[in-house]
């Protein structure tokens, strides 16, 4: 494992979705959520990831549901060095209580991550949706601030 990490890894499933557990961890940043996606669009960020790889400069993958858990994951271009960064929401629902741990969490980052890194990760993602198992982590580039 490595110290600056996203990894996704299937918790549960059944004939219609998938249950992924989204984490980060970046500098002293870092969350999980779990969300429920489709294996057709799970299977489509990992094809998306490829892409950029490749060159392309975009892919993204909206899972779950506002009211319940979510992670939003975009890898997008930026700069004239075609730098890449990995826009990431994770969030979860209010249980209905008042105490803290009941509360609606959520947590953003924008950290880098390397080209080089997508296509291993991409495939380790198609495994977890044919396997309906494992997870898939892509280490993130550490830059100090």
């Amino acid at each position: 494992m490595t110290e600056h990490y996203l990894r996704a890894a299937i918790v549960w499933s059944d004939p219609d979705l998938l249950e992924l557990e989204v984490s980060v961890a970046y500098q002293q940043w870092g969350g999980a959520a779990r969300a429920y996606v489709a294996r057709e669009e799970l299977r489509d960020f990992a094809n998306a990831l490829d892409a950029v790889s490749s060159g392309a400069s975009e892919a993204s993958l909206d899972g779950g549901q506002r009211d319940l858990g979510y992670a939003e994951l975009r890898i997008r271009e930026y700069g004239r060095a075609r730098h890449l960064a990995l826009d990431l929401v994770l969030g979860r629902a209010a249980d209905g209580g008042v105490a803290p741990d009941q509360a609606a969490r959520e947590v953003r980052l924008s950290v880098p991550v390397e080209r080089g890194q997508l296509a291993r990760f991409a495939a380790e993602l198609r495994h977890m949706v044919q396997t309906e198992a494992g997870e898939a982590e892509v280490p993130l580039a550490y830059r100090q601030p």
